[in-house]
């Protein structure tokens, strides 16, 4: 691996490992309805109606997730009708295939219709298991991960895990510092989970997707009305992203070496943007980055010649047999279809040419 690449992507990973799991506080199991119209309220004090014990989690407490009460539904659903803030969000439901629903709703007193739940850390435990955030219609919700730092486990060691921020596009996701690792590998050959934004995903700091490793699969899905942004965003082995909304990151550093690529697909309404900055370059990378359904003016990087190299090295489109480097970097920060030199015209038309005084003369 590019040693400069390397620097990038695994000092956050020693970082971390420094760090403590957990807080000193209590384990606080909830439940969910089995339905959007019965949901239980985060507020409610009510035995089992969603908290096991009837209290709700203070700053040190890890709120844990155990399922529907019914536990035969595949669908949990709990109204966050409050400010809440916890340490740990952890969903572990029995069973398999199953979805928590956090839908952001309107408070006891029938005003509030904003809230925040603020946490260090969101992870899934040994079950493939979703988790949603949503919120209901005129209402809106923000989810904040206040930690310094922080590693997202959005797959599970048995199947997928999900993590969609707002279905209804209301929803803000927003860390205080580094989110170091979306870790998106499994130790077998099991699905993966994926990240889908539709609201506003915002990381300060750094966010590292350590991806599945499959080219078919897509780690992270930024859809049409949603904005994802991230001062650093790096990616480590075979990562796949779908660009349908606004991706806009200071500087995207691509690792992995030539074994491995980050797969992108372009959607009719996808801007990316590599900002950079006075001290940062837009764009670090060392291995290719695969873009299908290319158009021009959809992806922006900071100018350098450095950038306009690497975006001629490692830049790819599909021709309809293979991937191939036909992309370069406009002066103006685009990435534009290469243009031929002009060498390589004289080339073509000099070969044209020779084949037409070749056929006249065996006409004659």
């Amino acid at each position: 691996m590019n040693t400069k690449i390397a620097r990038y992507l695994l000092l956050p990973f020693a970082a971390f490992a420094s760090a403590p799991l957990f807080g000193a506080g209590a384990d606080l199991v909830m439940w969910g309805a089995d339905s959007l119209e019965s949901a239980y309220r985060w507020s409610s004090t009510t035995v089992g109606q969603p908290w096991g014990g009837g209290v709700l989690p203070g700053v040190s407490d890890r709120a844990i997730w155990k399922g529907p009460t019914n536990t035969s539904s595949s669908e949990g659903y709990v109204l966050v009708d409050t400010d809440s803030k916890f340490d740990l969000l952890q969903v572990a439901a029995s069973g398999t295939n199953k979805t928590w629903n956090l839908v952001f709703s309107t408070g006891l007193d029938g005003v509030t219709k904003s809230h925040t739940l603020d946490m260090r850390n969101i992870e899934t435990v040994f079950r493939p298991l979703n988790i949603n955030f949503s919120a209901a219609e005129g209402n809106t919700g923000k989810v904040l991960m206040s930690g310094a730092s922080q590693t997202m486990d959005i797959y599970t060691k048995t199947g997928t895990g999900n993590l969609q921020i707002s279905i209804g596009k209301n929803i803000t996701f927003e860390t205080a510092g580094d989110l170091f690792t979306i870790n998106n590998q499994s130790d077998a050959a099991l699905a993966y989970g994926t990240m889908k934004v539709a609201g506003l995903f915002n990381v300060k700091g750094r966010l590292n997707v350590n991806g599945s490793g499959l080219a078919t699969h897509r780690d992270i899905v930024i859809e049409n009305g949603g904005s994802f942004t991230a001062y650093k965003l790096g990616t480590y082995n075979s990562t796949g992203f779908v660009v349908n909304g606004h991706m806009q990151v200071t500087q995207l550093i691509a690792g992995g070496g030539a074994s491995n690529a980050l797969n992108i697909d372009l959607g009719a309404n996808g801007l990316i943007e590599l900002v950079g900055n006075a001290s940062l370059e837009g764009l670090i990378v060392d291995s290719n980055v695969r873009i299908a359904d290319f158009r021009e003016n959809a992806i922006f990087i900071k100018y350098s010649d450095s950038a306009k190299s690497d975006v001629e090295k490692y830049f790819q489109t599909f021709n309809g047999s293979e991937w191939t480097n036909s992309l370069t970097l406009s002066s103006e920060g685009w990435v534009t279809a290469a243009v031929p030199e002009p060498a390589t015209y004289a080339a073509v038309f000099g070969a044209l040419a020779l084949a037409f005084a070749m056929a006249r003369r065996l006409r004659k």
